[in-house]
């Protein structure tokens, strides 16, 4: 191990002293940092840039990770370079190191002073976040985060495959021009390509990581930027035997061979994994998007009015309901039909307690009994399980699902921050429900297949009963009680859709011209009072900013009321 370090540090000398380093890092660290202060730290640039406490560090990994292509491809046929011409570690080529020693030292001095040049754009970007950003949303584990599963992977990779094709091509300027090219290729067309797999740098991946939710997909975050890292250990070990130095003993031959092996099959099974999940995924989408077209032309029922009961317990909900079916039109529905999440099992449907018979068609339950002209039916449903997303908007074409980034004003921050597709978020911290996931019964579907603008609304009377974990607020549209430890949403007006929010906020509250608001949020996340001050003349213009980035943060709740009028954000 000894020998492996002195081997990097005279790397690291070689690799310093040359001016071309000192300009590559002046240029790199200063165009970052332009770049981010541009962006994210001055008093000009968009609040969303710096909303979430990883954006800021994300976008400087980004950047860093993009642009050290440059040093990586550079010092990578350099340090081959040398050996072959300028003899430059003859002091170590006569030595009887092994061939792992010498490339591991070698690896080990490049990547130092890349993770040094690293290290430096990281604490530059620290002093715009806490100095010229917001430093009240200041996480230095996102850093950290982003640094090893985000810069690290990419660094291996890219270390790797230079050097491999380095010991295998002798012309130096045409190895420069295959690097070019590779490269190019992999920026130009890995982004949306092969469903960003073929992407060393992970920009069309979910990136964006929320201390509340989480990240959207972390497993599929993982397995790509494991993809990258154990290709790159695999090219690194495969390196190893065109060295043109001593022999490795001829079972140590044999290891390195099968365990550079190993790693390049291990980084494709990961990646069929990665693949399998996201075209199942889509598959899913059009299978639901068919069960919608196929019973497009059915006739309705009418949901009048809906008593729900709900328990949340991890990640799944346990729902017992009772509604009032009618048949408004003129004519008999032979088979009634209601629409539910697919992950959620229908555990008991019963009329006036007898067993209601009924086939399940994925989101879509017929039931096996007809509904005269202008009668009604009552049933009783209990259903449980977790919310699968991909019923969700699957009218929206393939590209626009997968492109998952945020929209704003500045072009690089919006192919940053890409927020994944989890329409619906059900854990023990956040719990957050839209009534396209379908989470309670519905007669008519949320989306319209052959006109999507046109959408067919059904008016009902809800009334939702929620059992909240101890300092957990519950969000939804009705007039709020309190009954013992459940919290009840009564609604004296028909709506059309219901939703459902729960977390542990806090509260602030304003009475305005009569109107009482209340703002719910998260603990330390109240960055909005820099920006907006609960001040009865600046009230519209908070409340409008709330409701531009409700969607996007999913960490806010408002709630209006004035006498019978109730709604919330």
């Amino acid at each position: 191990m000894i020998t492996v370090w002195l081997i990097a540090l005279y790397e690291c000398k070689l690799i310093l002293r040359q001016k071309l380093c000192w300009l590559l890092a002046l240029g790199v660290i200063t165009g970052i940092a332009v770049f981010q202060w541009d962006l994210q730290g001055n008093e000009c640039a968009s609040w969303v840039n710096a909303a979430i406490p990883c954006s800021i560090p994300l976008v400087n990994a980004w950047l860093f990770n993009v642009s050290q292509i440059f040093w990586v491809v550079w010092l990578g046929i350099d340090c081959c370079w040398r050996d072959k011409k300028c003899r430059a570690n003859e002091v170590f080529s006569v030595r009887p190191f092994t061939n792992v020693t010498y490339l591991s030292g070698k690896v080990l001095g490049i990547a130092i002073v890349c993770l040094l040049l690293n290290l430096i754009s990281i604490l530059i970007t620290l002093g715009i976040h806490l100095l010229a950003a917001r430093g009240d949303n200041f996480q230095p584990l996102f850093y950290l985060f982003y640094f090893l599963t985000l810069t690290l992977p990419t660094l291996i990779f890219m270390l790797g495959f230079v050097i491999w094709l380095s010991l295998r091509v002798r012309l130096h300027f045409v190895l420069y021009l295959w690097m070019t090219l590779v490269f190019v290729l992999f920026y130009f067309v890995g982004d949306d390509g092969g469903y960003s797999l073929f992407d060393p740098w992970g920009r069309a991946v979910t990136t964006l990581f929320s201390d509340v939710t989480g990240m959207a997909h972390f497993e599929l975050y993982v397995f790509h930027r494991s993809i990258y890292f154990l290709w790159g250990v695999g090219l690194l070990l495969l390196s190893i035997r065109n060295m043109k130095r001593l022999t490795e003993i001829g079972r140590m031959q044999k290891m390195i061979r099968w365990g550079g092996v190993f790693c390049l099959i291990s980084g494709v099974l990961l990646g069929g994994g990665y693949l399998r999940f996201l075209i199942r995924d889509e598959i899913r989408r059009n299978l639901y998007l068919e069960v919608y077209d196929r019973y497009a032309n059915k006739p309705l029922a009418h949901v009048i009015s809906q008593d729900l009961y709900l328990q949340r317990t991890g990640d799944r909900i346990e729902v017992k309901g009772d509604l009032l079916l009618s048949n408004k039109s003129k004519k008999e529905i032979s088979k009634p039909i209601l629409y539910l999440n697919p992950g959620l099992q229908v555990e008991v449907l019963t009329s006036d307690g007898i067993p209601v018979k009924f086939i399940r068609d994925h989101q879509v339950i017929i039931l096996e009994r007809t509904l005269a002209a202008g009668d009604s039916l009552s049933l009783h449903i209990a259903y449980e399980g977790s919310i699968d997303n991909a019923v969700c908007y699957p009218e929206i074409p393939v590209e626009r699902h997968r492109d998952s980034r945020i929209e704003t004003n500045e072009t690089l921050t919006r192919s940053v921050l890409r927020e994944g597709n989890d329409y619906a978020v059900v854990g023990d911290e956040f719990t957050f429900l839209l009534p396209e996931c379908l989470w309670y019964p519905s007669a008519f579907p949320p989306i319209n297949v052959s006109s999507p603008l046109a959408l067919n609304y059904d008016y009902t009377r809800f009334c939702l009963r929620v059992r909240p974990e101890k300092e957990e607020f519950v969000l939804s549209q009705g007039v709020m009680k309190r009954e013992g430890k459940e919290v009840v949403f009564e609604n004296e007006r028909p709506l059309p859709k219901l939703s459902l929010c729960m977390g542990r906020y806090q509260k602030k509250e304003i009475r305005l011209n009569e109107v009482d608001i209340e703002l719910y949020y998260f603990k330390n996340h109240d960055y909005w009072q820099k920006e907006f001050h609960p001040r009865k003349d600046e009230m519209v213009g908070m409340l409008e900013w709330l409701g531009c980035w409700n969607c996007f943060s999913r960490t806010w709740g408002v709630r209006i009321r004035e006498g019978s009028l109730t709604g919330s954000l």
